[in-house]
């Protein structure tokens, strides 16, 4: 059985050449311990896995940025930001964090 490939992975550069590799290496190790399981199943898995963490992680990056800066954050910018999916839209909201008036000058 081969690993992974590149397009269950994810090959239109949307995930990262590196966490693709770790993706592979951890399904190898997986499918050694537990021969019975996809390796393309539990690569996707972990990618999937990772992905959901990176967008929280910057999501949390956001709010805290706007409330150290002193900005209040509604519940409805909170919930906003904390339920967005796109970690491009992130980046942006997070540059835009950095120098906005109020939190919802981040939407803008």
């Amino acid at each position: 059985m081969t690993g992974p490939t590149a397009r269950s992975l994810g090959s239109t550069g949307a995930i990262p050449a590196t966490l693709r590799g770790r993706a592979r290496t951890a399904a190898e190790a997986f499918a050694e311990r537990h021969p019975t399981v996809s390796r393309t199943a539990y690569a996707t898995a972990f990618v999937e896995g990772y992905l959901e963490g990176y967008r929280e992680g910057k999501a949390e990056c956001v709010v805290s940025a706007l409330r150290h800066r002193g900005l209040h954050v509604s519940d409805e910018v909170a919930e906003r930001i904390s339920t967005c999916t796109d970690p491009d839209q992130l980046d942006t909201w997070m540059k835009r964090a950095l120098s906005a008036d109020t939190a919802e000058d981040i939407f803008d």
